[in-house]
């Protein structure tokens, strides 16, 4: 285990685990969460734990998204494995940089509610259809992207098969 220092008074690896009530407020959300991190047993001090602090970051967003409808990293993931679409090629196709679904995805940001809406409409294959005609129809596309792009109509086509209960081939375009 890593060691602890308290910045308060110096003491080093001279805590113990206390249960707090840590409360999270913003723009759609509020809610309390009982933590458990370290305090200083000389003068009390709050210790800071990079792994503990990261640990409940990532709870603390995970009940952010719940209760501002935001999309999961799950059901992001579902999307791309189900239109066998890369991140980076999914950003472009919506128009943003290529790292923002990356970051979505790590946890590093929470899409705002637009964005989140934006990505769950693309459960349907009807939208996700239309968002890949667009992209196809204004862009310059690469030989390197084309096939990608061909790999994700494939998906879509699969998504729709199964809605109208037709397997084959088609054409999507």
């Amino acid at each position: 285990m890593k060691s602890k220092l308290c910045i308060e008074c110096g003491a080093r690896d001279t805590y113990e685990f206390k249960n707090t009530i840590r409360e999270y407020k913003g723009n759609g959300y509020h809610f309390e969460m009982h933590v458990n991190i370290p305090f200083c047993k000389i003068c009390g001090a709050p210790i800071y734990d990079e792994e503990i602090e990261k640990e409940i970051a990532e709870k603390a967003n995970e009940k952010i998204r719940e209760q501002r409808e935001i999309i999961t990293r799950e059901e992001i993931l579902e999307i791309l494995e189900s239109y066998r679409i890369s991140q980076k090629l999914l950003s472009r196709l919506l128009g943003w940089g290529e790292i923002t679904l990356t970051r979505y995805i790590s946890g590093n940001y929470t899409p705002n509610a637009s964005n989140s809406t934006r990505i769950k409409e693309l459960k349907n294959p009807y939208v996700f259809q239309k968002l890949l005609q667009n992209y196809c129809d204004e862009e310059t596309i690469e030989e390197k992207e084309k096939k990608a792009l061909k790999k994700a109509k494939s998906g879509v086509l699969y998504q729709l098969s199964g809605l109208n209960g037709i397997h084959g081939k088609g054409n999507l375009f």
